[in-house]
């Protein structure tokens, strides 16, 4: 029963691992077979510019049902399971904070050079990040004195 609820557990890696190595070597192998699959499956060789913005915002949706995903296990976890701390918290906080400051950093670099927009300080954008970081440990101490003291 174990080894069965293991093999299925690790069947969706080995299909994602197969995928990926099936579309590494059609986009590097230079062979006519890889080449035919490719076009059989519809695999483009190089993305124009309305390919990459579908892509960006199937990336951008899935990123979105993953958070939202892992805000109702959170949920479920703290108010009908009552655990005080999922594992699942880490992984929504490091997401949430990962697209926050990669947000802020790249909108950095991109008005960086232009004439069109002014650029924002890296050092404003830290200070941001750092203090908002500051606030939400502090609102995060707050609460758990509050909990501790009743």
């Amino acid at each position: 029963m174990r080894v069965k609820m293991l093999i299925l557990m690790a069947l969706p890696f080995v299909v994602l691992i197969g995928t990926l190595a099936f579309a590494i070597w059609t986009a590097k192998s230079g062979s006519p077979r890889a080449s035919r699959l490719a076009d059989r499956f519809g695999i483009v060789r190089q993305a124009d510019e309305m390919e990459r913005q579908i892509g960006y915002q199937a990336i951008g949706i899935a990123y979105n049902v993953v958070l939202f995903a892992l805000l109702g296990i959170n949920f479920y976890e703290v108010f009908v399971r009552k655990q005080s701390l999922p594992l699942s918290n880490i992984a929504l906080l490091a997401g949430i904070l990962t697209q926050s400051i990669a947000t802020l950093v790249l909108r950095w670099r991109k008005t960086r050079g232009d004439e069109e927009y002014d650029a924002y300080p890296i050092w404003k954008t830290l200070l941001w990040v750092f203090a908002f970081g500051l606030g939400a440990a502090a609102a995060g101490m707050v609460i758990i004195a509050a909990v501790l003291a009743v």
